[in-house]
Protein backbone atom coordinates (compact mmCIF):
# COMPACT_ATOMS: atom_id res chain seq x y z
CA UNK A 1 0.00 0.00 0.00
CA UNK A 2 2.06 3.51 -1.03
CA UNK A 3 1.97 5.68 1.61
CA UNK A 4 -0.03 8.60 1.98
CA UNK A 5 2.58 10.84 4.09
CA UNK A 6 3.46 14.08 2.34
CA UNK A 7 7.22 14.76 1.90
CA UNK A 8 9.15 17.48 4.15
CA UNK A 9 9.61 20.23 2.72
CA UNK A 10 12.88 21.23 1.92
CA UNK A 11 13.76 24.51 1.37
CA UNK A 12 16.69 24.69 -1.69
CA UNK A 13 19.92 26.69 -1.26
CA UNK A 14 18.80 29.11 -3.85
CA UNK A 15 15.65 30.10 -2.02
CA UNK A 16 17.59 30.95 0.93
CA UNK A 17 20.34 32.67 -0.77
CA UNK A 18 17.11 34.67 -2.63
CA UNK A 19 16.29 35.43 1.23
CA UNK A 20 19.08 36.73 1.94
CA UNK A 21 19.49 38.93 -1.02
CA UNK A 22 16.76 40.22 -0.18
CA UNK A 23 17.65 41.30 3.25
CA UNK A 24 21.06 42.74 2.38
CA UNK A 25 19.26 45.03 -0.10
CA UNK A 26 16.59 45.94 2.69
CA UNK A 27 19.69 46.81 4.57
CA UNK A 28 21.78 48.20 2.63
CA UNK A 29 18.59 50.96 1.34
CA UNK A 30 17.81 51.93 4.88
CA UNK A 31 21.47 51.66 5.76
CA UNK A 32 21.58 55.75 6.71
CA UNK A 33 18.01 55.20 9.24
CA UNK A 34 19.79 52.26 10.91
CA UNK A 35 23.41 53.69 11.29
CA UNK A 36 21.60 57.04 12.76
CA UNK A 37 19.09 55.40 15.19
CA UNK A 38 22.19 53.47 16.62
CA UNK A 39 24.17 56.40 16.92
CA UNK A 40 21.64 58.37 18.49
CA UNK A 41 20.60 55.36 21.28
CA UNK A 42 24.48 54.83 22.24
CA UNK A 43 24.46 58.91 22.45
CA UNK A 44 21.99 59.38 24.87
CA UNK A 45 22.64 56.12 26.86
CA UNK A 46 26.05 57.69 27.08
CA UNK A 47 24.60 61.30 28.58
CA UNK A 48 21.48 60.26 30.96
CA UNK A 49 23.28 60.24 34.69
CA UNK A 50 21.59 63.49 36.45
CA UNK A 51 22.59 63.68 39.79
CA UNK A 52 26.48 60.96 40.34
CA UNK A 53 25.05 57.29 40.05
CA UNK A 54 27.06 56.98 37.39
CA UNK A 55 30.18 59.57 37.93
CA UNK A 56 32.12 57.81 35.04
CA UNK A 57 30.25 58.60 32.32
CA UNK A 58 28.84 62.39 30.56
CA UNK A 59 26.39 64.29 32.86
CA UNK A 60 23.39 64.05 31.50
CA UNK A 61 20.06 66.44 31.89
CA UNK A 62 19.13 67.32 35.94
CA UNK A 63 16.21 65.37 37.78
CA UNK A 64 13.09 66.69 36.26
CA UNK A 65 9.84 67.67 38.42
CA UNK A 66 7.93 64.00 37.72
CA UNK A 67 10.46 61.80 36.58
CA UNK A 68 10.70 59.63 39.97
CA UNK A 69 6.80 59.35 39.43
CA UNK A 70 6.95 57.23 36.45
CA UNK A 71 9.71 55.71 37.43
CA UNK A 72 8.15 54.31 40.59
CA UNK A 73 5.27 53.16 38.57
CA UNK A 74 7.45 51.52 36.28
CA UNK A 75 9.32 49.60 38.91
CA UNK A 76 5.57 48.65 40.86
CA UNK A 77 4.67 47.35 37.70
CA UNK A 78 8.03 45.12 36.64
CA UNK A 79 7.50 43.41 40.70
CA UNK A 80 4.50 42.79 40.26
CA UNK A 81 5.07 40.31 37.31
CA UNK A 82 8.20 39.34 38.97
CA UNK A 83 5.93 38.14 41.84
CA UNK A 84 3.01 36.98 40.09
CA UNK A 85 3.74 36.03 36.78
CA UNK A 86 0.99 35.50 34.86
CA UNK A 87 -1.14 35.79 38.19
CA UNK A 88 -0.67 39.68 37.59
CA UNK A 89 -4.30 39.32 35.87
CA UNK A 90 -5.81 37.18 38.87
CA UNK A 91 -8.40 38.85 40.49
CA UNK A 92 -5.93 38.90 43.58
CA UNK A 93 -3.33 39.72 41.67
CA UNK A 94 -5.38 42.98 40.01
CA UNK A 95 -6.40 44.05 43.23
CA UNK A 96 -3.20 43.92 44.36
CA UNK A 97 -1.10 45.63 42.23
CA UNK A 98 -3.62 48.23 40.66
CA UNK A 99 -5.28 49.19 43.27
CA UNK A 100 -4.41 53.09 44.96
CA UNK A 101 -2.27 54.28 46.55
CA UNK A 102 0.38 51.89 44.67
CA UNK A 103 -0.89 52.20 41.54
CA UNK A 104 -1.05 55.61 40.24
CA UNK A 105 -3.91 55.93 37.34
CA UNK A 106 -3.24 59.69 36.39
CA UNK A 107 -1.31 57.40 32.79
CA UNK A 108 -1.72 53.88 31.18
CA UNK A 109 0.42 51.47 32.74
CA UNK A 110 2.47 50.50 29.17
CA UNK A 111 4.71 53.67 28.65
CA UNK A 112 5.93 53.35 32.66
CA UNK A 113 6.38 49.51 32.06
CA UNK A 114 8.70 50.12 29.30
CA UNK A 115 10.37 52.61 31.87
CA UNK A 116 10.67 49.88 34.44
CA UNK A 117 11.73 47.21 32.40
CA UNK A 118 15.01 48.95 31.22
CA UNK A 119 15.45 50.49 34.88
CA UNK A 120 15.86 46.84 35.86
CA UNK A 121 18.01 45.50 33.08
CA UNK A 122 20.10 48.56 32.87
CA UNK A 123 20.44 48.15 36.88
CA UNK A 124 21.61 44.48 36.45
CA UNK A 125 23.77 45.36 33.43
CA UNK A 126 26.07 48.26 35.28
CA UNK A 127 24.41 49.08 39.11
CA UNK A 128 24.21 52.47 39.73
CA UNK A 129 27.07 54.20 42.48
CA UNK A 130 25.50 54.08 46.11
CA UNK A 131 21.85 53.24 45.41
CA UNK A 132 19.20 54.82 48.30
CA UNK A 133 15.92 53.34 47.98
CA UNK A 134 13.89 50.44 45.25
CA UNK A 135 15.14 52.63 42.48
CA UNK A 136 17.57 55.34 40.48
CA UNK A 137 16.43 57.59 37.84
CA UNK A 138 19.22 56.95 35.82
CA UNK A 139 18.28 53.52 35.26
CA UNK A 140 14.74 54.19 33.66
CA UNK A 141 16.22 56.96 31.35
CA UNK A 142 17.48 53.95 29.32
CA UNK A 143 13.89 53.56 28.22
CA UNK A 144 13.22 57.09 27.10
CA UNK A 145 16.65 56.42 25.35
CA UNK A 146 15.64 53.14 23.33
CA UNK A 147 11.92 54.37 22.20
CA UNK A 148 14.12 57.44 20.70
CA UNK A 149 16.36 55.28 18.48
CA UNK A 150 13.12 53.20 17.77
CA UNK A 151 11.72 56.35 16.72
CA UNK A 152 14.26 57.26 14.02
CA UNK A 153 14.01 54.07 12.77
CA UNK A 154 10.72 53.83 12.42
CA UNK A 155 10.48 57.19 10.48
CA UNK A 156 13.75 57.27 8.65
CA UNK A 157 12.83 53.72 7.31
CA UNK A 158 9.64 54.70 6.38
CA UNK A 159 10.89 58.06 4.93
CA UNK A 160 13.41 56.20 2.66
CA UNK A 161 10.64 53.70 1.10
CA UNK A 162 8.44 56.79 0.28
CA UNK A 163 10.84 59.46 -1.46
CA UNK A 164 14.36 58.13 -1.29
CA UNK A 165 17.22 57.38 0.87
CA UNK A 166 18.38 60.83 0.67
CA UNK A 167 14.92 62.00 2.02
CA UNK A 168 15.33 59.00 4.73
CA UNK A 169 18.89 60.30 5.70
CA UNK A 170 17.81 63.57 6.54
CA UNK A 171 15.00 62.73 8.73
CA UNK A 172 16.94 60.54 10.62
CA UNK A 173 20.17 63.49 10.95
CA UNK A 174 16.95 66.08 11.99
CA UNK A 175 16.06 64.27 15.06
CA UNK A 176 19.12 65.65 16.25
CA UNK A 177 18.93 68.38 15.04
CA UNK A 178 15.89 69.59 17.34
CA UNK A 179 17.16 69.52 20.21
CA UNK A 180 14.01 69.61 22.75
CA UNK A 181 13.21 66.51 21.04
CA UNK A 182 16.67 64.72 21.89
CA UNK A 183 16.27 66.26 25.32
CA UNK A 184 12.89 64.40 26.14
CA UNK A 185 14.86 61.26 25.01
CA UNK A 186 17.43 62.02 28.15
CA UNK A 187 14.11 62.09 30.77
CA UNK A 188 12.50 58.98 32.31
CA UNK A 189 9.17 60.41 31.23
CA UNK A 190 6.47 59.09 28.77
CA UNK A 191 6.79 61.30 25.74
CA UNK A 192 9.34 59.51 24.00
CA UNK A 193 7.12 56.24 24.14
CA UNK A 194 4.41 58.50 23.02
CA UNK A 195 6.83 59.27 20.22
CA UNK A 196 6.96 55.79 19.06
CA UNK A 197 3.84 54.80 19.50
CA UNK A 198 1.95 57.77 17.81
CA UNK A 199 4.59 57.92 14.93
CA UNK A 200 3.67 54.02 14.75
CA UNK A 201 -0.17 54.19 14.71
CA UNK A 202 -0.24 56.69 12.18
CA UNK A 203 2.60 55.17 9.49
CA UNK A 204 0.66 52.41 10.01
CA UNK A 205 -2.23 53.69 8.30
CA UNK A 206 -0.23 55.34 5.68
CA UNK A 207 1.37 52.33 4.56
CA UNK A 208 -1.19 49.89 4.47
CA UNK A 209 -4.12 51.32 3.87
CA UNK A 210 -3.14 52.38 0.74
CA UNK A 211 -4.82 50.58 -2.03
CA UNK A 212 -7.69 52.03 -4.39
CA UNK A 213 -10.42 49.98 -1.50
CA UNK A 214 -10.54 50.04 1.66
CA UNK A 215 -8.28 48.14 4.13
CA UNK A 216 -9.43 44.91 4.92
CA UNK A 217 -10.86 43.67 8.08
CA UNK A 218 -7.68 42.11 8.88
CA UNK A 219 -5.74 45.11 8.09
CA UNK A 220 -7.95 47.17 9.96
CA UNK A 221 -7.21 45.31 13.47
CA UNK A 222 -3.86 44.80 12.98
CA UNK A 223 -3.27 48.54 12.60
CA UNK A 224 -6.17 49.21 15.72
CA UNK A 225 -3.79 47.37 17.99
CA UNK A 226 -1.11 49.35 17.10
CA UNK A 227 -3.32 52.36 18.21
CA UNK A 228 -4.32 50.53 21.24
CA UNK A 229 -1.08 50.70 22.52
CA UNK A 230 -0.41 54.32 21.46
CA UNK A 231 -3.58 54.58 24.32
CA UNK A 232 -2.15 52.89 27.02
CA UNK A 233 0.71 54.86 26.22
CA UNK A 234 -0.65 58.42 27.09
CA UNK A 235 -3.91 60.48 26.67
CA UNK A 236 -2.37 62.28 23.51
CA UNK A 237 -3.30 59.86 21.35
CA UNK A 238 -7.31 60.33 21.86
CA UNK A 239 -6.68 62.90 19.77
CA UNK A 240 -5.44 60.65 17.22
CA UNK A 241 -8.53 59.62 15.37
CA UNK A 242 -9.58 62.86 14.19
CA UNK A 243 -6.73 63.16 11.13
CA UNK A 244 -7.76 59.71 10.51
CA UNK A 245 -11.50 59.56 10.44
CA UNK A 246 -11.50 62.64 7.79
CA UNK A 247 -8.93 61.17 5.74
CA UNK A 248 -10.64 57.96 5.28
CA UNK A 249 -13.90 59.83 4.68
CA UNK A 250 -11.96 61.74 1.98
CA UNK A 251 -10.84 58.64 0.10
CA UNK A 252 -13.79 56.24 0.17
CA UNK A 253 -16.62 58.11 2.17
CA UNK A 254 -19.37 55.49 3.49
CA UNK A 255 -17.26 52.44 2.50
CA UNK A 256 -14.34 53.42 5.19
CA UNK A 257 -16.59 53.06 8.04
CA UNK A 258 -16.49 49.52 8.75
CA UNK A 259 -12.38 49.15 8.33
CA UNK A 260 -12.77 52.28 10.84
CA UNK A 261 -14.81 50.46 13.70
CA UNK A 262 -13.24 47.68 13.09
CA UNK A 263 -9.66 50.18 13.87
CA UNK A 264 -11.30 51.85 16.46
CA UNK A 265 -12.62 48.78 18.24
CA UNK A 266 -9.83 46.72 18.08
CA UNK A 267 -7.75 49.80 19.82
CA UNK A 268 -10.27 50.22 22.49
CA UNK A 269 -10.24 46.49 23.54
CA UNK A 270 -6.06 46.41 23.32
CA UNK A 271 -6.74 49.60 25.60
CA UNK A 272 -9.21 48.16 28.04
CA UNK A 273 -7.37 44.74 28.30
CA UNK A 274 -3.38 45.85 28.73
CA UNK A 275 -4.74 48.00 31.86
CA UNK A 276 -5.97 45.98 34.75
CA UNK A 277 -6.69 49.11 36.86
CA UNK A 278 -9.98 49.58 34.06
CA UNK A 279 -11.24 45.91 35.24
CA UNK A 280 -11.93 47.11 38.85
CA UNK A 281 -14.77 49.32 38.14
CA UNK A 282 -14.84 49.70 34.13
CA UNK A 283 -17.44 52.75 33.84
CA UNK A 284 -15.84 54.87 36.84
CA UNK A 285 -12.43 54.17 36.11
CA UNK A 286 -12.70 54.86 32.76
CA UNK A 287 -14.46 57.91 33.52
CA UNK A 288 -11.86 58.71 36.20
CA UNK A 289 -9.09 58.66 33.87
CA UNK A 290 -10.57 60.84 30.89
CA UNK A 291 -11.89 63.17 33.75
CA UNK A 292 -8.20 63.33 35.00
CA UNK A 293 -7.05 65.31 31.93
CA UNK A 294 -9.21 68.16 32.57
CA UNK A 295 -10.71 67.82 35.86
CA UNK A 296 -7.30 68.75 37.97
CA UNK A 297 -5.60 71.90 39.46
CA UNK A 298 -4.54 74.26 36.76
CA UNK A 299 -0.79 74.59 35.80
CA UNK A 300 0.77 77.50 35.81
CA UNK A 301 2.34 78.59 32.67
CA UNK A 302 4.42 81.37 32.01
CA UNK A 303 4.19 83.61 28.65
CA UNK A 304 5.64 86.72 27.28
CA UNK A 305 6.45 87.94 30.99
CA UNK A 306 2.46 86.87 31.97
CA UNK A 307 1.56 84.01 34.32
CA UNK A 308 -1.50 82.09 33.18
CA UNK A 309 -3.78 79.07 34.00
CA UNK A 310 -3.63 76.37 31.22
CA UNK A 311 -7.04 76.73 29.84
CA UNK A 312 -6.54 80.59 29.64
CA UNK A 313 -3.26 80.70 27.47
CA UNK A 314 -4.22 82.38 24.20
CA UNK A 315 -4.93 80.31 21.35
CA UNK A 316 -1.52 80.56 19.14
CA UNK A 317 0.49 79.60 22.08
CA UNK A 318 1.39 76.10 20.44
CA UNK A 319 1.96 77.52 17.08
CA UNK A 320 4.51 80.05 18.44
CA UNK A 321 6.37 77.13 19.99
CA UNK A 322 6.36 75.25 16.96
CA UNK A 323 8.07 78.30 15.60
CA UNK A 324 10.40 78.94 18.41
CA UNK A 325 11.68 75.65 19.44
CA UNK A 326 12.45 73.95 15.94
CA UNK A 327 15.14 75.23 14.01
CA UNK A 328 14.41 77.90 11.25
CA UNK A 329 16.50 75.99 8.58
CA UNK A 330 14.15 72.50 9.58
CA UNK A 331 10.96 74.63 9.33
CA UNK A 332 11.93 75.77 6.22
CA UNK A 333 12.40 72.56 4.57
CA UNK A 334 9.72 71.08 6.33
CA UNK A 335 7.09 74.00 4.65
CA UNK A 336 8.67 73.21 1.60
CA UNK A 337 8.18 69.06 2.07
CA UNK A 338 4.25 69.81 2.54
CA UNK A 339 3.68 71.96 -0.34
CA UNK A 340 6.14 70.67 -2.95
CA UNK A 341 3.72 69.03 -5.81
CA UNK A 342 4.01 65.40 -6.33
CA UNK A 343 6.02 63.31 -8.67
CA UNK A 344 4.10 60.35 -9.01
CA UNK A 345 1.42 59.72 -11.38
CA UNK A 346 -1.84 59.68 -10.24
CA UNK A 347 -3.37 56.45 -9.65
CA UNK A 348 -6.98 55.33 -8.54
CA UNK A 349 -6.36 55.37 -4.73
CA UNK A 350 -6.76 58.98 -4.77
CA UNK A 351 -8.32 61.47 -2.25
CA UNK A 352 -11.85 62.38 -3.55
CA UNK A 353 -11.32 66.17 -3.97
CA UNK A 354 -9.36 67.00 -7.21
CA UNK A 355 -7.23 69.91 -6.11
CA UNK A 356 -5.38 68.00 -3.15
CA UNK A 357 -5.25 64.84 -5.59
CA UNK A 358 -3.15 66.59 -8.00
CA UNK A 359 -0.06 67.94 -5.41
CA UNK A 360 -0.55 65.06 -3.09
CA UNK A 361 -0.84 61.40 -2.50
CA UNK A 362 -3.22 60.15 -0.06
CA UNK A 363 -0.13 59.17 2.20
CA UNK A 364 1.50 62.20 1.57
CA UNK A 365 -1.51 64.14 2.48
CA UNK A 366 -2.06 61.85 5.92
CA UNK A 367 1.29 63.14 7.13
CA UNK A 368 1.04 66.17 6.74
CA UNK A 369 -2.45 66.65 8.57
CA UNK A 370 -1.32 64.08 11.47
CA UNK A 371 1.96 66.50 11.23
CA UNK A 372 -0.12 69.43 12.01
CA UNK A 373 -3.16 68.05 13.76
CA UNK A 374 -1.69 68.19 17.48
CA UNK A 375 -1.00 71.99 17.01
CA UNK A 376 -4.19 72.50 15.83
CA UNK A 377 -5.99 70.90 18.48
CA UNK A 378 -3.79 72.60 21.51
CA UNK A 379 -4.49 76.21 19.65
CA UNK A 380 -8.49 75.41 20.28
CA UNK A 381 -9.30 77.88 23.28
CA UNK A 382 -9.83 76.19 26.69
CA UNK A 383 -7.98 72.93 25.88
CA UNK A 384 -5.75 72.82 29.07
CA UNK A 385 -1.68 73.58 27.21
CA UNK A 386 1.39 73.82 29.22
CA UNK A 387 5.29 73.13 29.54
CA UNK A 388 5.81 74.44 26.09
CA UNK A 389 5.99 71.67 23.52
CA UNK A 390 5.36 68.63 25.31
CA UNK A 391 1.36 68.24 24.71
CA UNK A 392 2.27 68.03 20.88
CA UNK A 393 5.51 66.46 21.41
CA UNK A 394 4.25 63.43 19.11
CA UNK A 395 3.83 65.83 15.72
CA UNK A 396 7.32 66.21 15.25
CA UNK A 397 8.39 62.99 14.41
CA UNK A 398 6.09 63.02 11.26
CA UNK A 399 7.02 66.42 10.81
CA UNK A 400 10.38 65.51 10.26
CA UNK A 401 9.66 63.49 7.45
CA UNK A 402 7.70 66.65 5.56
CA UNK A 403 11.80 67.91 6.06
CA UNK A 404 13.01 64.68 4.47
CA UNK A 405 10.49 65.09 1.60
CA UNK A 406 11.24 68.52 1.35
CA UNK A 407 15.23 67.61 0.82
CA UNK A 408 14.77 65.37 -1.74
CA UNK A 409 12.89 67.76 -3.55
CA UNK A 410 15.80 70.50 -3.71
CA UNK A 411 18.52 67.51 -3.95
CA UNK A 412 16.39 66.57 -7.01
CA UNK A 413 15.92 70.47 -8.35
CA UNK A 414 19.37 70.47 -7.80
CA UNK A 415 20.44 67.47 -10.13
CA UNK A 416 18.50 69.10 -12.61
CA UNK A 417 20.01 72.04 -12.71
CA UNK A 418 23.78 71.24 -12.07
CA UNK A 419 23.64 67.29 -12.50
CA UNK A 420 27.35 67.01 -11.93
CA UNK A 421 27.26 69.40 -8.96
CA UNK A 422 25.10 67.11 -7.20
CA UNK A 423 27.33 65.63 -4.93
CA UNK A 424 29.37 68.59 -3.71
CA UNK A 425 25.35 70.00 -2.99
CA UNK A 426 24.56 66.51 -0.84
CA UNK A 427 28.09 66.74 1.03
CA UNK A 428 27.40 70.52 1.66
CA UNK A 429 23.37 69.72 3.14
CA UNK A 430 25.16 67.24 4.81
CA UNK A 431 28.19 69.62 6.14
CA UNK A 432 25.40 72.16 7.21
CA UNK A 433 23.57 69.58 9.20
CA UNK A 434 26.77 68.73 10.77
CA UNK A 435 26.97 72.05 11.74
CA UNK A 436 23.83 72.61 13.05
CA UNK A 437 24.14 69.51 15.48
CA UNK A 438 28.09 71.01 16.45
CA UNK A 439 26.40 74.52 17.56
CA UNK A 440 23.55 73.17 19.70
CA UNK A 441 25.83 71.20 21.72
CA UNK A 442 26.27 73.97 24.16
CA UNK A 443 22.57 72.84 25.48
CA UNK A 444 23.77 69.04 25.73
CA UNK A 445 22.79 68.93 29.47
CA UNK A 446 19.80 71.40 28.98
CA UNK A 447 18.23 70.69 25.69
CA UNK A 448 14.82 71.54 27.28
CA UNK A 449 15.62 75.05 27.43
CA UNK A 450 16.43 75.54 23.93
CA UNK A 451 15.03 78.31 21.79
CA UNK A 452 15.74 78.81 17.83
CA UNK A 453 16.57 81.83 16.01
CA UNK A 454 13.06 82.44 15.16
CA UNK A 455 12.80 83.23 19.18
CA UNK A 456 15.98 85.19 19.34
CA UNK A 457 17.90 82.18 20.33
CA UNK A 458 17.81 81.97 24.51
CA UNK A 459 18.92 85.54 24.83
CA UNK A 460 15.92 86.70 23.15
CA UNK A 461 13.66 84.46 24.94
CA UNK A 462 14.50 86.17 27.80
CA UNK A 463 13.72 89.67 26.17
CA UNK A 464 10.87 88.65 25.18
CA UNK A 465 10.01 86.99 29.05
CA UNK A 466 9.48 83.38 27.95
CA UNK A 467 9.94 80.29 29.93
CA UNK A 468 13.58 79.26 30.49
CA UNK A 469 13.57 75.96 32.31
CA UNK A 470 10.22 74.55 33.33
CA UNK A 471 11.92 71.01 33.90
CA UNK A 472 14.57 71.44 36.19
CA UNK A 473 16.67 69.88 34.50
CA UNK A 474 19.40 72.63 34.76
CA UNK A 475 20.25 71.18 37.93
CA UNK A 476 22.62 69.63 36.61
CA UNK A 477 25.86 66.81 38.21
CA UNK A 478 28.06 69.60 37.83
CA UNK A 479 25.83 72.38 39.90
CA UNK A 480 25.82 69.75 42.48
CA UNK A 481 29.49 68.89 42.52
CA UNK A 482 29.95 72.67 43.09
CA UNK A 483 27.18 72.58 46.04
CA UNK A 484 28.96 70.61 47.61
CA UNK A 485 32.38 72.11 47.21
CA UNK A 486 30.80 75.63 48.41
CA UNK A 487 28.51 74.77 51.43
CA UNK A 488 30.07 73.22 54.55
CA UNK A 489 28.74 69.51 55.39
CA UNK A 490 25.48 68.46 56.90
CA UNK A 491 23.93 72.18 55.42
CA UNK A 492 20.54 72.90 55.01
CA UNK A 493 19.52 74.61 51.66
CA UNK A 494 16.37 75.88 50.44
CA UNK A 495 15.40 74.95 46.74
CA UNK A 496 12.53 77.21 44.40
CA UNK A 497 10.28 76.53 42.88
CA UNK A 498 8.90 73.09 44.70
CA UNK A 499 6.30 71.75 42.61
CA UNK A 500 5.37 68.80 44.54
CA UNK A 501 6.27 67.89 48.50
CA UNK A 502 8.52 65.51 47.40
CA UNK A 503 10.62 66.68 44.62
CA UNK A 504 13.50 68.18 47.32
CA UNK A 505 13.69 64.63 49.12
CA UNK A 506 13.46 62.90 45.69
CA UNK A 507 16.75 65.27 44.59
CA UNK A 508 18.44 64.31 47.59
CA UNK A 509 17.22 60.38 47.29
CA UNK A 510 18.45 60.67 43.73
CA UNK A 511 22.19 62.51 44.14
CA UNK A 512 24.59 60.30 45.67
CA UNK A 513 26.57 63.76 45.67
CA UNK A 514 24.23 65.14 48.13
CA UNK A 515 23.90 62.30 50.53
CA UNK A 516 27.73 61.65 51.01
CA UNK A 517 28.19 65.64 51.64
CA UNK A 518 24.92 65.58 54.00
CA UNK A 519 23.27 68.13 52.03
CA UNK A 520 19.49 68.48 53.35
CA UNK A 521 16.82 70.26 50.99
CA UNK A 522 13.85 72.01 52.03
CA UNK A 523 11.59 74.12 50.09
CA UNK A 524 11.81 77.42 50.00
CA UNK A 525 9.70 80.07 52.09
CA UNK A 526 9.20 83.77 51.49
CA UNK A 527 10.58 85.43 54.61
CA UNK A 528 12.25 82.82 55.90
CA UNK A 529 15.82 84.64 56.77
CA UNK A 530 16.98 81.61 58.76
CA UNK A 531 18.69 79.87 55.32
CA UNK A 532 22.29 80.56 54.48
CA UNK A 533 21.99 78.86 50.82
CA UNK A 534 19.33 78.39 48.19
CA UNK A 535 19.53 76.23 44.96
CA UNK A 536 16.75 77.97 42.24
CA UNK A 537 15.82 77.11 38.62
CA UNK A 538 14.47 79.45 36.25
CA UNK A 539 10.78 78.33 35.87
CA UNK A 540 9.65 81.80 36.08
CA UNK A 541 5.84 80.62 36.21
CA UNK A 542 6.59 79.42 39.96
CA UNK A 543 9.55 81.35 40.82
CA UNK A 544 8.65 83.65 43.58
CA UNK A 545 8.96 86.90 42.49
CA UNK A 546 11.20 88.06 44.91
CA UNK A 547 14.04 85.46 43.52
CA UNK A 548 13.56 86.40 39.75
CA UNK A 549 15.86 88.60 37.96
CA UNK A 550 18.69 89.32 40.41
CA UNK A 551 17.28 88.48 44.01
CA UNK A 552 18.33 91.17 46.28
CA UNK A 553 20.34 89.92 49.61
CA UNK A 554 21.53 86.56 47.68
CA UNK A 555 24.60 86.43 46.03
CA UNK A 556 25.19 83.68 43.22
CA UNK A 557 28.10 81.30 44.28
CA UNK A 558 27.51 78.77 40.85
CA UNK A 559 25.17 78.98 37.98
CA UNK A 560 24.56 77.40 35.10
CA UNK A 561 24.18 79.31 32.06
CA UNK A 562 23.88 79.44 28.63
CA UNK A 563 24.55 82.48 26.32
CA UNK A 564 24.41 84.01 29.32
CA UNK A 565 21.45 83.23 30.24
CA UNK A 566 20.95 81.87 33.87
CA UNK A 567 19.31 78.79 33.74
CA UNK A 568 20.01 77.56 37.50
CA UNK A 569 21.88 78.54 40.39
CA UNK A 570 23.52 78.07 43.87
CA UNK A 571 23.25 81.12 45.92
CA UNK A 572 24.38 82.57 49.26
CA UNK A 573 22.34 85.00 51.55
CA UNK A 574 24.60 88.10 52.04
CA UNK A 575 25.80 88.91 55.53
CA UNK A 576 23.77 92.28 56.81
CA UNK A 577 25.43 95.85 56.26
CA UNK A 578 27.21 96.74 59.61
Amino acid sequence: MASTARPATVKSPALRQNRWHSLQRVLQRNCGPIVVAWLAGAYVLCHLDPAGSYPGMPQGPGLTIDETFNVQQGVVLVEGLRTYGIGLLSPEGVREVFSPPLHLPDHPPLGRLWLGLHHHLVWWLAPPEEPEGLFVTACARAGSATAFALTILLVGCCTTAWYGQWAGLITSLSFFAVPRLLGHAHIAALESCTNLTYAAATLAIAAYWDAAKPPTPRTAAWTGILFGLALLTKIQAVILPIPIILWALMRWRGRSLAPLVIWGGTACLVFFSGWPWLWLDPAGHLAQYLRGATDRSAISVWYLGKKYADRDLPWNYSVDYFLWTIPVKLQVIGFLGSFVKRSEPQTDAELRWPILSQRFTPRDFLIILASLWPLWFFAIPGIPVYDCERLWLPAIPLWLILVGRGSAFLLQRFRDWRPSMANLFAGAFLGFAVIQTVMLHRFESTPLSFYAVSAGGLEGAVAQKLELNYWGDAITRSLLEEVVREVPRDSVIAMAPVLHQFQTEELRRQSPILRRHGVRLVPYESGDETTRYLLIFQRLADLPPELQGTPENWKTVSEVTIDNVQLAALLRRRSPQP
